[in-house]
């Protein structure tokens, strides 16, 4: 196995070690607790471990695809949890308007 591929393997483990470390436990705490941090630390190792395979997924598609439409794909992959949060907030506020007026 080449360095690339082990590196990028190392990575892709960190960011299911790292999700599975955050469902887990963010489910099971009820409060603020000394795990938060821990919480914080896998959560953060997750995030940038998803970021640098995304961008080695861009990079690797543009030998079978087009750049225009590889970069087309990672602008989406990377604004639908923006999306999702927003649908969140508008749902939230839909169901509650008078908990999210302003006072």
């Amino acid at each position: 196995m080449s360095r690339v591929l082990r590196n990028y393997a190392g990575l892709t483990v960190t960011c299911v070690v790292g999700v599975a470390f955050v469902l887990i436990f963010a489910a099971s705490s009820t409060s603020f607790s000394s795990l938060t941090l821990i919480l914080a630390f896998f959560t953060f190792a997750s995030v940038i471990a998803a970021a640098m395979m995304i961008a080695w997924a861009a990079e690797a598609s543009q030998y079978s695809i087009s750049q225009g439409l590889a970069l087309a794909i990672v602008a989406i992959v990377q604004t639908l949890p923006e999306f999702f949060v927003e649908g969140a907030i508008a749902w939230n506020a839909g169901q509650d308007p008078v908990g999210w007026l302003p006072t």
